[in-house]
């Protein structure tokens, strides 16, 4: 868009915001052989189709030095180096909670008065640089919350001493660990804190005070440990257990007497420092097992009595040998936020993810505390998420789909970095989700268990352009934690996917300063978010581009210009040249004799401002016309005269009147100059047309072309108070009296009732009120107390109604308003409806309170709509004709048509002039184009062509390729296809996901005595027999290259692509029959990932098939883009497809298709199509019938 606005403080729109509903869908089991239910029943699993984006959603990460998630600290660069590295890929997948392990075995990865240090930090100089002080503040600079993920209980895993006391006496005597009474020794041989000690408890507690109180964590996470396996605590029942509970009873009683005095502790805190950090759990998945059940039951206090668990039957922490009552801790609502384990895939048979996620959902149902999803990526190698490409994305669509799941959590680290790094699975499921579902950064949860704190908007939101960047400022408010900054090119709505970058408040700084990575014509908008993750007022801003210039006399301008703030108030400095007096004004080309030198205005889009001069000794006069546009200066001695313009616009309806110039206060004469003057020139009528004026049915009276009409209604009628005037269904005003300019007919009805008044911006139709240009006439109406920013029209060369921020739009703004009917007429010329759809009216205004409202004529404009639409649809039939991929030389219509690449794509893949095909990767090579009319150029549309072999939406599998899919456009060829491919390819589908594999090695039996076990210069990887025969043919298996191994499975498929059998392990007795024009597909070692070895294939396909399987088998070029063209009968009215041809045969058909039958007889002619400069396709065969 070429003129935009912005608003200072808030936009209000007055249009509506389409959102995008997603439908449940059956979840499709991974293998294709069903739908996954919940357990126990014949209930299908139904996720979204697609992903909704959440207003809020948290995306946190586990990451542990004890589980190798990052190194050790070494030193300060190699430290920072690898945090740095973390925050790299956090960033990339836009996740906004690190989940840090600090405290892992009873120590300190922070600098602790407690706590020993742990031996990951053991050359960690506190004294002069602390690490974790150091991690927070590089979290928070980028919007990323920390929380402080600490192991209460554990000491030590295993290998502990026989005596407790030998090991307490390793410990410092400041620790609690240090007296043997306090710890208890677990079933693996491992030490535990005693939860059932107060003395424990108490320096638990402590322990997490000094974190809080050195330290600006977010939050103090604990996972799943509590207590461990084969304690033997009966000494500590025997002390402390006098009401006779049960072992159960009594262990749940200690823990949850540390979680809630933890939790008061920390909300004292709180209260105390104006902080808000929160309690964070994470137990594993399961609290108790149950059954299936739809019916779920409250108290009155809103906590979930039934079911008591969720339908699984897997290990609950609830009992032996975790003991901890999580959903009490929720009930009584001590935590903030619940995050269990749900680490199980979709398909587990005890604890699939939505029979445990469906129960935690209802559980926090009532209460004030965040529920959060724990995602076990980890499971791709070996568990419940092999093979299941989609899973990642599936669990985050399933918990957008039920009410309380507010974000999720990656266990852990080090998997996410093997999706960063493009390793198989992993980085086929964040793909995935990065794609389709964390495109962009994301607001944390509110917390709920606090009040919401509610922050003002910031104050002083300004915008500069440096150097290639646009420059956001504001004053700093101390109590943000972190700015949400919106950007969009159309005005700030605040949804999801508006939300451009979070950044971190500053505590101490005055202000604010964000530096964009371009400078691009966008609208933005800056939200505090509170202590509480609570938004805070938006403010919103623009940049304007100013232009001023300083006119001294004719041959003297001076331009300079500034960038500030679209609606801000701007008072231009500059020192009066010597010998030179400011006299006026002209603001957009507008002459304001009525303003000061020190005016102050409010800046508009693209604003020019000319200060005009004149030296000591000369008066200046001003030429302008009705509307104020300057149309000549004069620099004049005193006395002497002033000489007219004599080329003068003309206004449509009226002529210049006989006497053509006079100054305001009536001065007509032009000589004998005393005076700085403006002259404005005179119009009379120069039309006798009468128009009539019809109210509410009955003809009110008539009137001259351009005469004013005002009417006026009671503001009461049959008990009714007056709404508006309407006419033609659209409303023209909401006041008892107004007035307008006639200048054509006009029909007005008052309406009574209820009215939801606002400012208001009309537009009539076109009018040709004169040659060569077409007319159009808008009238403003303010609410009280509202300001005018400018009003317009937008002119549009894109289809569908015009909006500001559409790139497509440009604004035309008024430079003045008639002072008593609020309206403004502007001609455009004919030539201009030649490259443009639509005009509509628009109006900026600001409201009382200071924000910005922009509102739209009701009516639009639509030019030549009916030769437009068959122009439109003549595109659309012609963009429907082209492949969805082109593998070989293609010419495009460049006749009718204008090829564009869209900006941004890369133009090297195919001459769009020359329909040379450049390259041809094996992945999928998407590029969009602009096609334009050339006769209607706004008649355009933007379309896609795959240039590479694998259709879009399908994932290649290609041995000797590392990079697929994270980049599947990095190579044309893998390592073992050294031209480009014209083999055999395998497709298949696998939980919806479809899939491409290219063969290396296919072998075509045309014989049945044909050698079976051809050579293969890479023996590891698998061939495909094709039979060629005519008929079934039977082999001995050991004749070919089958791998003998019952881990593999080597399908043989009939033509019409259904596996029939699988070959496993066999003897050499072992017969294969594969049907007539059937295959048999032998994978090898490498037909799978293979961990460091490049060669191996991306995706599995040798160990997965089953009978009953679809694998469709595809060869060649030319039959996938027309599968129907070999073997064809063609005629002389046919037309072959616009490629580049070689032909047996150009007498009948010639390399551009063009076919011309023989006289006599039906021909034979073989075509080969060109790709590149030089190469071919593969050959087929057509038959041209003979010329009737």
């Amino acid at each position: 868009m070429k003129k935009l606005f912005a608003t200072l403080i808030s936009i209000l729109l007055l249009f509506s915001i389409s959102t995008q509903a997603y439908v449940l869908v059956d979840l499709e089991k991974a293998n294709g052989s069903g739908y996954v239910t919940y357990r126990g029943t014949s209930i299908r699993v139904q996720i979204p189709d697609v992903y909704e984006e959440q207003e809020t959603d948290f995306r946190g990460v586990w990451i542990s030095t004890m589980t190798g998630d990052i190194a050790k600290y070494q030193s300060i660069s190699q430290y920072q180096a690898e945090i740095n590295s973390v925050f790299n890929i956090m960033e990339h997948y836009n996740l906004n909670a690190m989940v840090f392990h600090i405290r892992i075995y009873n120590d300190a990865l922070y600098d602790s008065q407690l706590n020993k240090r742990s031996s990951y930090y053991s050359t960690v100089n506190f004294a002069s640089w602390d690490p974790l002080a150091w991690i927070i503040e590089e979290c928070h600079k980028r919007g990323i919350e920390f929380h402080a993920w600490m192991n209460p209980y554990r000491v030590k895993a295993s290998g502990a001493p026989d005596d407790l006391a030998d090991y307490a006496a390793t410990e410092p005597s400041y620790n609690i660990a240090s007296n043997p009474e306090y710890l208890l020794r677990t079933g693996a041989n491992g030490i535990i804190l005693n939860p059932g000690e107060p003395a424990v408890r108490e320096f638990l507690v402590n322990t997490c005070l000094e974190v809080v109180e050195k330290y600006d964590v977010d939050a103090i996470h604990f996972d799943d440990y509590f207590y461990a396996n084969g304690v033997d605590d009966a000494a500590t029942r025997a002390k402390y257990n006098t009401t006779g509970l049960s072992i159960a009873d009594f262990r749940r009683l200690q823990v949850d007497l540390f979680i809630e005095q933890l939790s008061n502790e920390l909300r004292a805190f709180n209260e105390r420092t104006g902080r808000v950090v929160q309690l964070g759990i994470a137990p594993t998945g399961i609290y108790r097992n149950g059954s299936y059940t739809s019916t779920y039951t409250y108290d009155e206090n809103g906590n979930l009595t039934s079911p008591v668990g969720s339908n699984t039957g897997g290990f609950a922490h609830y009992g032996d040998y975790l003991y901890c009552d999580t959903k009490k801790w929720i009930d009584n609502e001590w935590i903030d936020y619940i995050l269990p384990q749900s680490y199980w895939g979709f398909e587990h048979s005890t604890a699939g993810y939505a029979d445990v996620m469906d129960w935690w959902d209802k559980v926090v149902e009532h209460k004030d505390v965040n529920l959060y999803s724990g995602m076990g990526v980890y499971m791709i190698d070996g568990g419940t998420w092999s093979g299941r490409l989609r899973e990642a994305l599936n669990q985050i669509k399933y918990g957008a789909k039920l009410k309380n799941v507010q974000g999720h959590c990656i266990y852990s680290y080090k998997h996410l970095k093997y999706a960063y790094q493009g390793s198989g699975e992993y980085a086929q499921n964040f793909q995935a989700v990065k794609n389709e579902a964390w495109k962009r950064k994301a607001i944390m949860p509110e917390i709920r268990n606090y009040d919401p704190v509610v922050l003002p908007a910031v104050e002083n939101l300004t915008i500069a352009e440096i150097g290639a960047h646009n420059v956001l400022s504001f004053t700093n408010n101390p109590q943000a934690k972190f700015y949400v900054i919106y950007r969009s090119l159309q005005p700030i709505t605040y949804a999801p996917e508006e939300v451009y970058d979070i950044i971190g408040g500053l505590n101490d700084a005055e202000t604010v300063t964000y530096t964009d990575s371009d400078a691009g014509e966008y609208f933005y908008a800056v939200r505090p978010l509170s202590r509480t993750n609570t938004l805070g007022a938006g403010a919103t801003v623009k940049k304007a581009n100013l232009s001023i210039s300083y006119l001294y006399d004719d041959e003297n301008e001076i331009m300079v210009t500034d960038i500030t703030t679209y609606g801000s108030a701007y008072v231009h400095d500059f020192t009066v040249r010597e010998g030179y007096d400011f006299v006026y004004w002209v603001v957009n080309g507008v002459v304001r004799d009525d303003l000061p030198a020190d005016c102050e205005f409010t800046v508009t889009a693209n604003m020019n401002l000319q200060a005009v001069f004149r030296p000591a000794n000369k008066h200046i006069v001003l030429f302008i016309d009705s509307n104020g546009a300057l149309i000549a200066t004069r620099y004049v001695d005193p006395g002497a005269s002033a000489t007219p313009p004599t080329d003068l616009p003309d206004k449509p309806g009226l002529r210049i009147a006989d006497v053509p110039w006079k100054t305001r206060d009536n001065i007509t004469d032009l000589t004998n100059i005393t005076s700085d003057r403006v002259y404005v020139l005179q119009y009379e009528l120069d039309n006798d047309a009468v128009y009539t004026l019809t109210l509410d049915g009955e003809i009110s009276g008539t009137y001259h072309y351009n005469q004013i009409a005002t009417v006026t209604t009671p503001v009461e009628k049959d008990g009714l108070p007056f709404s508006h005037w309407e006419e033609a269904g659209r409303i023209v005003s909401y006041r008892t009296s107004f007035s307008f300019t006639m200048l054509s007919d006009r029909s007005l009805t008052a309406v009574y009732g209820t009215a939801d008044e606002k400012s208001l911006i009309t537009m009539g139709g076109m009018m040709r009120l004169r040659a060569a240009y077409y007319s159009f006439l808008g009238r403003i109406e303010l609410l009280d107390g509202y300001e005018l920013i400018e009003a317009g029209y937008l002119i549009a060369s894109g289809n569908g109604v015009p909006v500001m921020g559409d790139a497509t739009v440009e604004a035309v703004p008024v430079p003045k308003f008639n002072a008593v009917t609020g309206e403004f007429l502007m001609s455009f010329p004919e030539s201009l409806f030649a490259r443009i759809n639509a005009i509509r009216a628009y109006l900026v205004v600001r409201s009382d309170d200071g924000d910005i409202e922009v509102h739209y004529s009701d009516y639009c404009h639509f030019e030549d709509q009916e030769e437009r639409d068959a122009e439109r649809e003549r595109l659309t039939a012609y963009l429907a004709g082209i492949p969805e991929q082109i593998l070989v030389n293609y010419d495009l219509n460049n006749d009718d048509f204008c090829w564009e690449y869209k900006e941004g794509e890369d133009q090297s893949i195919f001459d769009l002039e020359t329909g040379v095909l450049l390259k041809r990767p094996m992945t999928q090579a998407v590029r969009t184009f602009v096609v334009s009319s050339r006769r209607y150029p706004g008649v355009q549309a933007e379309h896609r062509i795959n240039f590479g072999m694998t259709p879009e939406g399908v994932v290649a599998s290609i041995n000797g390729n590392e990079t697929t899919p994270a980049d599947p456009e990095a190579y044309n060829v893998s390592t073992y296809y050294q031209k480009p491919f014209t083999g055999y390819t395998l497709s298949f589908t696998r939980s919806g996901v479809e899939y491409r594999h290219y063969a290396v090695y296919h072998l075509e039996i045309t014989d049945q005595a044909a050698n079976l076990k051809p050579s293969k210069s890479a023996g590891s990887i698998g061939i495909l027999y094709v039979n060629k025969t005519g008929a079934d043919l039977t082999v001995t298996v050991t004749q070919t290259h089958v791998t003998n191994s019952s881990a593999y499975t080597s399908p043989v498929i009939n033509a019409d692509g259904v596996v029939i059998a699988i070959i496993g392990a066999y003897n050499d007795a072992t017969t294969v029959t594969i049907p007539k024009d059937g295959t048999l597909w032998a994978p090898a070692y490498l037909d799978g990932p293979v961990a460091g070895n490049a060669n191996s294939a991306n995706i599995n396909v040798k160990t997965i098939w089953q009978v009953g399987d679809v694998i469709t088998i595809e060869k060649g070029i030319l039959t996938r883009m027309y599968p129907d063209l070999d073997g064809a009968e063609l005629s002389g009215s046919d037309k072959l497809p616009p490629l580049h041809w070689n032909s047996s045969n150009p007498a009948v058909i010639a390399s551009d298709g063009t076919i011309t039958p023989d006289p006599l007889a039906d021909t034979e002619v073989t075509l080969t199509a060109v790709i590149g400069a030089n190469g071919e396709s593969e050959a087929i065969t057509v038959i041209v019938k003979k010329q009737d």
